[in-house]
């Protein structure tokens, strides 16, 4: 772990920093007042910390920093990082909470409270543990974090090396999302904004919405260096729908997405549930163009509800680069119950080609 890594899980003076800001001397300062019992200590590892510059901060979040292949036969089959939760535990580069001091590295844990994540025994899709999020309209406020309660993974070096493949599985319980028009996202793969030149944070690359009872994906591309904020982002969008919310309450549902990030429509995103091939388009455009690749992160993220919380489970974790496949990351591989792939996916009505 990067010697910066421990100071942001365990101050929660850092955890509404978002994963590509800086830390400036002003937080360092915030952070040394905060803790001024454990300044000497605290200040040595700061100012010889490598988290000074927006670099150096991206490189401490970088997935290839966060944890090693999984042994030989993993990594031949493109595996980067898997997690069933199976240990009760997690810790975070950046944010997170106070107890969550040991187990897989995850890059940032953004939570409304300390009951927004917890390790449940049921339900779980395999083996023993899987993890609950919950968000709860009277946790919210004016702050970023106030809104989420979510764990993202660490981000690709590149656009360019950003082929990756994910496998997870969620669970939406009866009643788990009211049927409104206020979004919820439950997934996403999010851009990191170049800040030295003043990017502004933009909205997800791409991610699982839910809204008016659907599930629904969108990817999207900007091909300028400097993306307005998500003014050429919406009209890019190209929708579809994945699945109705009272199709997947009640039961463990198994999502696998394959997404390689592209501006010269050389993008690939594709998407299965439960084995069933719903998305399916290659050759167009989708990402931005930011010298950081995106990051992957699963949770609940919405700005109101009509209803007092949202509530989702999930567990069967897996994170392939390009030379993963379906059946490297498709839940189930543990105990056998891996759902085939089935290649039919939904029509699409994007153009052939973008500009």
């Amino acid at each position: 772990m990067p010697a910066s890594a421990g100071i942001f899980a365990r101050y929660p003076v850092f955890k509404d920093k978002n994963l590509s800001e800086t830390i400036t001397p002003i937080y360092i300062m915030r952070a040394l007042s905060i803790l001024s019992r454990q300044a000497c200590a605290l200040s040595t590892v700061l100012l010889t910390s490598t988290v000074t510059d927006l670099a150096a901060y991206n490189e401490d979040t970088l997935e290839a920093n966060l944890a090693p292949h999984a042994g030989q036969a993993a990594a031949a089959e493109g595996l980067i990082w898997s997690t069933g939760f199976e240990e009760g535990q997690f810790q975070f580069v950046v944010g997170g909470r106070e107890l969550d001091t040991d187990g897989p590295l995850w890059a940032q844990g953004q939570f409304q409270d300390d009951d927004a994540v917890a390790f449940v025994s049921e339900p779980v899709r395999s083996g023993n543990l899987a993890l609950k999020y919950l968000w709860c309209k009277d946790k919210l406020g004016e702050a970023n974090l106030t809104k989420k309660s979510m764990t993202h993974y660490g981000k690709a070096a590149t656009n360019a090396d950003s082929d990756r493949w994910y496998g997870f599985s969620l669970y939406i319980p009866k009643g788990g999302f009211p049927d409104e028009k206020q979004n919820a996202v439950i997934f996403q793969l999010h851009a990191t904004p170049d800040r030295t030149l003043g990017e502004p944070y933009r909205q997800p690359v791409v991610a699982f919405n839910i809204r008016d009872g659907k599930l629904t994906t969108a990817p999207s591309y900007d091909l300028e260096k400097v993306s307005p904020k998500n003014v050429n982002i919406e009209k890019n969008r190209l929708p579809f729908e994945l699945a109705s919310i009272t199709d997947l309450e009640g039961k463990w549902t198994d999502f696998v997405v394959h997404a390689k990030m592209g501006l010269e429509n050389d993008a690939v995103y594709q998407v299965w549930v439960d084995g069933k091939l719903m998305v399916d388009i290659k050759d167009f455009n989708m990402g931005y163009n930011d010298e950081v690749g995106p990051y992957p992160s699963w949770g609940v993220y919405s700005y109101n509800s009509v209803g007092d919380q949202r509530i989702l489970y999930i567990d069967e974790v897996r994170i392939g680069d390009a030379n993963a496949t379906y059946e490297a990351v498709a839940p189930g591989r543990s105990d056998h119950t891996q759902k085939p792939r089935i290649e039919q996916a939904a029509e699409c009505s994007c153009p052939e080609k973008q500009s």
